[in-house]
């Protein structure tokens, strides 16, 4: 049989050699017609050849170069007796499973390089990384929501810690139980860890008898703390990434992005330093999905950063519409003025005229267009403040103006007709510095539109008609010190074209 198939990189010359080994093997089933032992050694050969995997791929191409070593002398010449590299001869039998444990053990070290680096590490692997810099994934965390409870006299009544409550009307219920009680005002803690328990708001009801029990409600909209998810390799390599690069130390930036992000709950942070002047410092904090945060869960934050108190220098950092500590009580330096804050929810509205491949209904896929939106505006959002990162870090979009401190205590004392307003200028420069940071954020409905052509769903998409927020492609959204906007979905409108097909 004088048929030898070889694998070629090329995807086309592969196909014409199999072209090639199907033609010759017809040829020669035609010659030996009727002989058993043909015919068996043919059934063998096409069953290995129909393993084509990459891994068989490989372990050929690593036995055929064993082949052309082995059937050539030192000085090139070939072999006068080569080695039979047929795939039925004694000798490719004898070394082909060796080329298979060569080409297992190259992509163990293919695996093994993956996993010992930074940029490809996953899993158990990149937290082993991270644990040689005691720099930990975060873990799950359970929900605390606000509410409170009625005895059956519709009084507000306190119910013993533990108690536990179950959710109405959820496909899936949510177990709750009363982690504190004061004068009815309840705290439910999530028995569940993760972001499960973040969304839920309403009436709750007991999971066992509660004597006396008349109502139970949950009553913030955002998690008074945010439960959260266990870190994602991304988000767990991204702040690792971060971390290595930017070293924390002083009450620098980085070490303000990492001691904020450590409290349970924070998930993205965007740092403003000195953005009142000497010692002041503004940070905005999202929730683990990039959401803002409630205000209740902001105070928790500021207090564990830079806490309130009653001191002059607290007292003149409210006047100034700042945070009123600098004592270094908190996480936060000495001298430090903390204000935290969190973005505000931007609702962008979309709409689309779209054609739906011929078996589809809108109904039938507006699911899975709505969660091709969600993942770009959760990507977006991730944006933000990656983005603020960048502008900081290259000194872009920066400015500084300087501020006459003391006129502007005079012209508070003034409108207020207090002199002592005057005492606490004495703890401020004479000359302030209002630093301000500007970038941008672009919300794009043509990115938009090609993931929904990348999902295979449509026939076509007229981006000329593409609306963000009633402007024609995209939207662009000034970020900066002041004001950092988080864009989330607002309407989402999809007008269904019907397609005319060309005779």
């Amino acid at each position: 049989m004088k048929a030898a198939f070889y694998c070629k990189e090329s995807g086309e010359q592969m196909r014409h050699e199999l072209e090639l080994f199907k033609n010759d093997i017809l040829e020669q089933i035609k010659i030996h017609d009727g002989d058993r032992q043909f015919n068996d050694l043919l059934t063998t050969l096409l069953s290995d050849l129909s393993d084509l995997s990459d891994t068989r791929t490989d372990a050929r191409q690593i036995v055929y170069r064993m082949f052309e070593r082995l059937n050539t002398n030192e000085d090139g010449t070939p072999l006068e007796n080569p080695f039979d590299s047929r795939w039925t001869s004694p000798d490719f039998q004898r070394y082909m499973p060796i080329s298979i444990a060569i080409n297992d053990l190259t992509i163990l070290i293919r695996i093994m390089r993956q996993q010992v680096f930074v940029y490809t590490a996953t899993g158990n692997n990149l937290d082993d990384l991270g644990r040689d810099y005691d720099f930990h994934r975060f873990g799950e965390t359970q929900a605390i929501r606000q509410g409170f409870t009625l005895d059956n006299m519709g009084q507000m009544a306190d119910f013993p810690l533990g108690s536990r409550f179950i959710t109405r009307d959820t496909t899936e219920p949510i177990v709750f139980f009363i982690n504190q009680t004061k004068d009815g005002h309840v705290l439910f803690q999530c028995e569940s860890y993760g972001d499960i328990g973040n969304t839920y708001f309403g009436d709750l009801s007991p999971a066992s008898p509660i004597g006396g029990i008349g109502r139970a409600v949950i009553t913030d909209t955002i998690a008074y703390k945010p439960g959260q998810n266990r870190e994602t390799d991304e988000a767990y390599r991204r702040r690792f990434l971060r971390f290595l690069r930017r070293r924390a130390f002083g009450g620098n930036v980085a070490q303000y992005i990492a001691e904020t992000q450590a409290i349970d709950g924070v998930g993205e942070v965007a740092v403003f330093p000195v953005w009142r002047g000497e010692g002041t410092v503004k940070i905005f904090i999202a929730d683990t999905s990039n959401l803002p945060v409630s205000a209740s869960f902001a105070a928790h934050v500021q207090e564990s950063l830079d806490p309130a108190n009653q001191s002059g220098a607290g007292a003149s950092g409210k006047a100034n519409g700042m945070a009123n500590g600098n004592t270094g009580i908190g996480i936060a330096p000495i001298g430090h003025r903390v204000t935290v804050d969190t973005p505000t929810e931007l609702p962008i509205d979309l709409f689309f005229r779209i054609v739906l491949t011929s078996d589809l209904q809108l109904g039938q896929i507006e699911t899975r267009l709505q969660e091709i939106v969600e993942e770009y505006f959760r990507e977006t959002r991730q944006s933000v403040f990656d983005e603020w990162e960048r502008t900081y870090y290259v000194n872009e979009g920066i400015s500084n103006t300087y501020v006459d401190i003391l006129e502007k205590f005079e012209q508070l004392a003034a409108e207020h007709n207090d002199s002592r307003i005057m005492d606490l200028s004495r703890y401020f420069p004479a000359e302030a510095v209002i630093q301000t940071h500007t970038f941008w954020t672009l919300v794009s409905g043509t990115t938009i539109g090609a993931r929904f052509q990348d999902a295979r769903l449509l026939v076509d998409l007229d981006f000329e008609n593409i609306l963000v927020n009633n402007e024609r492609g995209r939207i662009r959204i000034e970020q900066n010190q002041e004001m950092l906007y988080l864009p989330v979905l607002g309407d989402l409108h999809f007008e269904v074209v019907p397609y005319i097909y060309l005779q």
